[in-house]
């Protein structure tokens, strides 16, 4: 056994560490998602711009859980009441954009079902504008402004966080406070957790189908090679994905079901090695789903990848012109000047 309060545990160095770690990579792995959609047109796709929502909501949502690390919130030793407007202020704005990532995230997988599977692009540009923009960045904010309005927001002793603000347990009751955790984050993504994985099950099967086509078929073997590589790719990501997502997320989950069965929730109070892993756990995925986006949909996206190499190969062109270009010139310069003996 552990002897050691939740606080302690997320506001020691460790976690401290692991959140600006895994924080750091993902507002890198945003910014680069962001600079190859504002750099190349030819990638300016629905998806493309579905991803580019996520990444906006990720940067946010990481820069509020990094700023916690600067917030201390002090507690009052009879009424065991946080009056701290900088945690109130994290909480709001770092609540509004994980719900923002969560939302476009089940957007992502709606729009790839219906142009995958369903092959209604027009429909699914109709759910990006102006729906889902309405609805995605619109419907958190007002959660948050109720919950707000009602002083939901603030600490609550990092039992189902790593470190950062969320639902305030100390100016109501516990099982109100618990409630507003499932409607100001945890239901939401508990209903992202069903709809990716129906959905992109349907998209794994329609996969596997168009793998199957080809060798039906004795028709144009070039076209069959093409489908079939098509198919295998599209499986790769599809399958990559939602496991990535819950993998990444999942921590938090089960932290949120161990704290549904206790009766009250304190500051202080003995955990374990197993709950303390799963904090650390927790802390690691809630603010790397920016990297592993990076990965998916730069690193592992052939044209995107493409367009960084190139980019990076004619910046290095030009950085070697230039140092061949004052090399010469130094070179005559050394001529010119040179003394007569």
């Amino acid at each position: 056994m552990v002897k050691d309060s939740y606080q302690n545990i997320a506001n020691g160095l460790t976690n401290d560490v692991l959140l600006a770690i895994s924080a750091g990579l993902s507002i890198l792995g945003c910014t680069l998602i962001l600079t190859t959609y504002m750099c190349y047109k030819e990638i300016r796709t629905v998806s493309r711009h579905i991803v580019v929502c996520i990444s906006i909501s990720d940067i946010i949502t990481t820069a509020s859980n990094l700023s916690a690390i600067f917030i201390s919130p002090e507690i009052d030793s009879e009424t065991d009441e946080i009056d701290n407007i900088s945690c109130t202020v994290q909480s709001f704005v770092g609540t509004s954009a994980v719900l923002w990532s969560f939302l476009w995230t089940m957007v992502l997988a709606m729009y790839l079902y219906l142009d995958l599977v369903k092959e209604n692009k027009t429909l699914g540009k109709r759910l990006i504008w102006p729906w889902s923009h309405l609805i995605c960045w619109i419907a958190p904010l007002g959660i948050n402004m109720v919950a707000l309005f009602l002083h939901k927001l603030g600490n609550s002793g990092d039992r189902n966080t790593a470190g950062w603000c969320w639902i305030s347990v100390f100016v109501d009751n516990y099982g109100d406070a618990k409630l507003w955790m499932l409607v100001d984050g945890k239901g939401i993504e508990l209903l992202t957790y069903v709809v990716i994985v129906i959905l992109y099950s349907r998209m794994k099967l329609w996969s596997i189908r168009q793998i199957k086509i080809p060798k039906q078929n004795e028709g144009s073997h070039l076209l069959q090679r093409n489908s079939l590589d098509a198919a295998r790719y599209t499986d790769k990501k599809i399958i990559l994905i939602p496991i990535l997502f819950v993998l990444l997320r999942i921590w938090g989950t089960i932290r949120f079901f161990m704290l549904l069965r206790t009766e009250t929730l304190a500051f202080k109070g003995d955990i374990t090695v197993f709950e303390t892993a799963l904090l650390y756990l927790q802390t690691i995925g809630d603010n790397l789903q920016g990297a592993i986006n990076c990965i998916l949909f730069c690193c592992m996206t052939p044209v995107v990848r493409k367009r960084i190499n190139k980019s990076v190969t004619s910046m290095r062109r030009q950085r070697f012109h230039l140092y061949d270009h004052l090399d010469s010139t130094s070179d005559t310069s050394s001529r010119i000047y040179q003394p007569i003996d």
